[in-house]
């Protein structure tokens, strides 16, 4: 009988100067904090995580304190539907934060899962560490605030991509996500939640991915049982 492979855990990471720049212009880019301590108080406060085989963020039905900015890699949120199984909705790439605020900000259980990609890396921080940033540092408020809103720009960016017919929809795809065009076998995301992701079977995902792109293997992968 086959098994599933056990995914390797997660590891810390030291992280590098780079990827604290990109998430403090990330934040500045959102409001600014007019406080010389803040940057350095921020840094000591988060952590890194990288995921060699991929792994789970946070699971439907739970509750997360950590809220994660994705620095390489993709990750994507999801939900188990009873008629359709498995439904991929978003897709985070780099720069990009993973979190249910409902779930960070207010306590109550998650109403999908965030998955990690291999070879995925994040840095975090808890609850328990931005409760402290908003009492030490007026206009943290204010850009957690901004930030929750931010979570959902890129919403209608999809909503016009999925009026797309079938080939001009998964081109605007790999034009937002070049780096998920892959063989299916290569990709950090299987085809199989590419295709969810884009309300499209999978047998016609496959059919047009042969069509635009012939030089890969567009099979479909089996999801694993």
């Amino acid at each position: 009988m086959n098994r599933k492979k056990r995914k390797k855990p997660p590891v810390e990471t030291v992280i590098t100067p780079m990827n604290y720049k990109r998430l403090f212009a990330f934040l500045h880019a959102l409001t600014e904090v007019r406080h010389r301590n803040f940057e350095s108080e921020l840094g000591l406060l988060l952590r890194g995580l990288y995921y060699e085989d991929g792994g789970e963020w946070f699971d439907e039905g739970k509750r997360c304190e950590k809220a994660a900015f994705l620095t390489s890699g993709f990750a994507y949120g999801h939900y188990h539907e009873r008629t359709m199984g498995k439904v991929v909705f978003k897709i985070f790439k780099p720069g990009e934060l993973i979190v249910n605020a409902d779930v960070f900000f207010n306590g109550v259980r998650s109403n999908f899962s965030a998955s990690l990609c291999p070879e995925a890396n994040l840095m975090y921080i808890t609850q328990d560490d931005l409760r402290s940033l908003v009492c030490n540092f007026s206009g943290v408020q204010e850009l957690v605030i901004k930030t929750v809103s931010a979570l959902h720009r890129d919403v209608l960016e999809r909503e016009e991509m999925l009026r797309m017919q079938g080939k001009k929809r998964i081109i605007q795809f790999f034009k937002i996500y070049p780096d998920l065009l892959k063989s299916a076998r290569q990709g950090p995301m299987t085809y199989q939640d590419i295709a969810s992701y884009l309300q499209m079977t999978p047998f016609n995902f496959s059919l047009l991915m042969k069509a635009l792109f012939p030089h890969l293997s567009a099979e479909i992968e089996a999801p694993s049982t």
